[in-house]
């Protein structure tokens, strides 16, 4: 007799897996970050020059403004966004079309974000590690996504525009060696084309055996 696993029970484990592994990819990357909640904290700490390690802006208080203000040539090697949802695409491409040394991005449930928000960070984009998790945004967002110079880490959680168009742009990338997801419609055809065509890429799908 084998035992079986309610249903109810497998799913709440494998989000309880996504949101561990989630945590553990924004520590990662992220460094040492502040945590702002709100546009004052942002302005506070930036005119403090706190921010040179690193951003981590979470709620529903943040706004473009912020990414407005971080915008410009300086050193801060992370940002994350999480649970923004007044930020639009405006903001980012305010923030990712200026010289900057940003190498870790994180856009966790940043609903009005589209892809072009991240176009911005397709022509002189220094970002090396990219993670995006709760959006809601098609195929295009994780094709947009494929051209960013230089990634080569690239972290996706239940997305469900992370399908296998999204994954067909993404094969013989040139510079990416981790590809991750987590609760992404790709079919099995998609992932075995995509270890064909991409052979210098290790890709990791939760929950496969």
């Amino acid at each position: 007799m084998t035992f079986a696993w309610p249903q109810s029970w497998t799913a709440c484990a494998r989000h309880l897996v996504c949101a561990v592994l989630l945590g553990l990819s924004v520590a990662c990357g992220a460094g040492s970050t502040h945590d702002c909640r709100t546009d004052g904290e942002v302005a506070e700490l930036f005119e403090q020059g706190a921010l040179h390690e690193g951003a981590y802006l979470a709620g529903p208080e943040i706004t473009d403004a912020s990414l407005h203000l971080l915008a410009g040539p300086w050193r801060m090697p992370s940002l994350v966004l999480r649970g923004t949802t007044q930020v639009t695409d405006e903001g980012l491409l305010a923030f990712g079309k200026t010289p900057n040394s940003l190498s870790y991005l994180s856009l966790m449930t940043v609903p009005r974000l589209t892809s072009r928000g991240l176009e911005a960070f397709t022509v002189r984009s220094s970002v090396e590690e990219l993670a995006l998790g709760y959006l809601s945004g098609g195929a295009e967002l994780f094709i947009t996504a494929s051209k960013m110079p230089g990634l080569r880490i690239l972290r996706v959680t239940h997305c469900p525009g992370m399908n296998d168009e999204a994954l067909a742009a993404l094969e013989g990338h040139a510079t990416l060696t981790i590809l991750q997801l987590w609760d992404c419609p790709v079919s099995a055809q998609a992932i075995e084309r995509f270890r064909e065509t991409t052979p210098g890429c290790k890709l990791a799908i939760v929950g496969e055996s």
